[in-house]
């Protein structure tokens, strides 16, 4: 009787460990692959925003009757965003895995999503707002402080040490590893199974 009733909690633990090892397992390799696309996207944003431009960069903007002043100006600064869509999938990727790991990590999860999502959006916007003030004077000279920010955000290196997309994406990094790291070194705990057959044998 006693066997008996030790082999029910035996096969009782063994089923919530085996739960508790799966999600353990799903963590880890979530991890991974989290923390993959997120450097990833770090060496995304390095190349978007190095001021070399290679020949034919920018030139698949729609530029249909411009001056050809202006066209090319704006071609410069269309090139973010031209590589940004080249990194498309990427960042899409990144939003389809963002609901998982908030499910297995927690709430706190969603932050390095947020922050890589707004160095995203910075790069996006402000070639967009340089674009539409180029050939016009009185749109640049109105707002000079405006450009400089727009040219800084697009254009790594121009905000020297200081630079806020750089911080941005330094931060999800950091904010990401702290959750993936501890996942990915963690050995092998011993199991509640293991533990309860240790005291029980131990009397």
């Amino acid at each position: 009787v006693i066997l008996v009733g030790v082999t029910a909690i035996v096969a009782l633990i063994g089923l919530s460990e085996w739960r508790r090892q799966a999600v353990g397992k799903r963590k880890m390799k979530l991890a991974e692959q989290i923390l993959a696309s997120f450097y990833e996207a770090r060496d995304v944003f390095v190349w978007v925003r190095s001021p070399a431009a290679f020949g034919g960069e920018g030139e698949t903007r729609n530029a249909q009757g411009e001056d050809e002043q202006v066209r090319r100006q704006r071609n410069v600064y269309f090139v973010p965003i031209e590589r940004m869509q080249k990194h498309s999938e990427l960042f899409a990727k990144l939003q389809s895995q963002r609901y998982a790991f908030l499910a297995l990590f927690g709430t706190e999860a969603v932050e390095p999503f947020n922050l890589l999502r707004k160095a995203q959006v910075q790069i996006s916007v402000s070639p967009q707002t340089l674009i539409s003030m180029v050939g016009r004077r009185s749109a640049r000279n109105a707002n000079e402080q405006l450009w400089d920010k727009c040219e800084a955000d697009i254009w790594d290196g121009l905000h020297g040490e200081n630079d806020p997309i750089t911080a941005l994406v330094t931060e999800a990094i950091c904010l990401v590893e702290s959750l993936c790291r501890p996942v990915l070194l963690q050995s092998r705990p011993e199991s509640n199974v293991e533990k309860f057959l240790m005291r029980w044998l131990d009397g």
